[in-house]
């Protein structure tokens, strides 16, 4: 009988601590699926992540049943943030 691996979701999985912390659970041995806001660039995301394309700042539903979720998720837009604070 084999074992089920632990499942993990990743917010922004295209950033560096992001795609550390994906690297570390696939040492691990986690099922790890990365969420993303487009795929704009799918070499950016190490093999074996299951990535999902989804836009965070809306409703979120994902299907099925995490072990963890860790949200990474950032506004990378510095001057739009400094510009419109609201």
């Amino acid at each position: 009988m084999t074992q089920e691996k632990n499942k993990i979701l990743i917010t922004g999985v295209r950033g560096m601590l992001c795609l550390e912390l994906a690297r570390v659970a696939l040492n691990r041995n986690f099922d790890v699926y990365g969420v993303a806001s487009s795929r704009q660039d799918d070499r950016a995301v190490f093999e074996g992540i299951k990535l999902l394309t989804y836009d965070i700042t809306k409703s979120l539903n994902i299907e099925g049943r995490f072990d963890a979720i860790i949200h990474c998720a950032a506004y990378t837009d510095v001057s739009r943030a400094e510009s419109e604070k609201e």
